[in-house]
């Protein structure tokens, strides 16, 4: 199947964009707590986007990949919001310097 070629086809990063690949049993009370740490519902079929304001000016989405696993994008507190359910620093890759770190 061609959908296109180099020149009507782009694939890039954007610079900045914060992603976070998150993992829950949906159903649970731990989705639930994830979704109004987030203040924003997780959409329940793959392929399905929710969308939300932060800071009042850029938009944040929820991707779901199956019904158990969800990519949010364009969120930088999430991680921080998602902490204080763990209890502990979240650990994960700078995509920007490419190194470990833990932020509460």
């Amino acid at each position: 199947m061609t959908i296109g070629t180099a020149a009507t086809v782009a694939i890039r990063e954007l610079p900045g964009m914060h992603n976070i690949d998150l993992r829950v049993k949906p159903g649970t009370s731990a989705q639930n707590a994830v979704a109004e740490a987030l203040a924003m519902e997780l959409p329940v079929k793959p392929g399905q986007i929710q969308k939300r304001l932060v800071r009042g000016e850029s938009e944040a989405y929820a991707l779901c990949l199956a019904p158990d696993w969800w990519i949010i994008s364009g969120f930088p507190e999430a991680e921080q919001k998602l902490a204080v359910l763990l209890g502990e620093p979240v650990s994960f890759q700078c995509s920007r310097c490419k190194r470990s770190a833990n932020h509460y």
